[in-house]
């Protein structure tokens, strides 16, 4: 709905007279003429000049007669609607913002999770080291020691890698193995 800041508003040839009127959300006046026929349009009120005039598409003059009262329950429906997918528009932006204030990173593996042929984007490098130290004990036997370091470098785009390590030490005492015996005699 605008308010007309011509000076002088032109002639038009048609008028008709709106009734059950009311003015939408969007702006648009939507209401019914003399023969039962409803319209919705955008308009521009001519304001103190004329009084109670809407000019609409084509030039065409709306005088406003009865105010619409009460909705329908297809207007009070549709009203819902409307402010509902606003609602829902402004949640979705609102978490957007978020989770970029927050850079939980996101946004960059997204597409990577949704897509088929696409793989992730963190790569895990893993390295294992294994030490084996055998030793002879005191009293004769042996005894193997097994020290395994596994490493994990984990690297997400737009972040520092992070690094996990992991060491067991495994200690065992070998059995002994049968010495042969000599079949010789020795005198």
């Amino acid at each position: 709905m605008r308010l007309s800041s011509k000076a002088a508003a032109p002639k038009p040839t048609k008028e008709h007279v709106l009734q059950s009127w009311r003015i939408l959300p969007n702006g648009h006046f939507r209401g019914t003429l003399e023969d039962g026929l409803i319209v919705e349009f955008a308009g521009e009120l001519l304001g103190p000049k004329d009084p109670g005039t809407v000019i609409g598409p084509g030039g065409i003059r709306y005088v406003l007669g009865k105010a619409k009262i009460s909705d329908s329950k297809e207007d009070i429906l549709e009203g819902m609607r409307q402010l509902t997918m606003r609602a829902l528009a402004a949640a979705a932006t609102a978490t957007v913002a978020v989770i970029e204030r927050l850079d939980f990173g996101l946004l960059q593996r997204w597409p990577a999770n949704y897509f088929s042929g696409v793989s992730s984007t963190s790569v895990i490098k893993t390295e294992t080291t294994i030490v084996e130290t055998r030793r002879t004990l005191p009293d004769g036997s042996q005894a193997c020691t097994v020290d395994k370091v596994t490493k994990k470098t984990r690297s997400i785009p737009g972040r520092a890698p992070t690094e996990t390590s992991r060491k067991t030490r495994v200690e065992k005492i070998l059995p002994r193995k049968p010495r042969a015996r000599s079949t010789s005699l020795v005198p």
